[in-house]
């Protein structure tokens, strides 16, 4: 279901990104969010209002740029231009 929802249009929603705020204590919704292939944000925390009481999350989440081959790009292949850029 997650692979249809960032599937480009028409093939699919075409979604950038599905997340979910799961409270720390959900196990059942943390086990589903890990089945569906959500990813726990480590630096992603929010407080939503339950009622009367704002209450932790936990951010899970994954986007089309998850499933993206990560490139490594070596400096002898960048110009000399690029390699040798100096801030001041």
């Amino acid at each position: 279901m997650l692979d249809f929802a960032l599937s480009d249009m028409p093939a699919g929603l075409g979604l950038h990104r599905v997340q979910a705020a799961i409270m720390p204590g959900n196990t059942a919704s943390i086990r589903l969010s890990s089945r569906v292939g959500l990813i726990r944000q480590p630096t992603a925390k929010v407080s939503i209002r339950i009622g009367e009481r704002w209450e932790f999350h936990e951010m899970y989440a994954r986007s089309v740029l998850d499933a993206m081959p990560q490139i490594e790009v070596h400096e002898s292949s960048m110009p000399p231009s690029v390699r040798k850029i100096t801030l001041t």
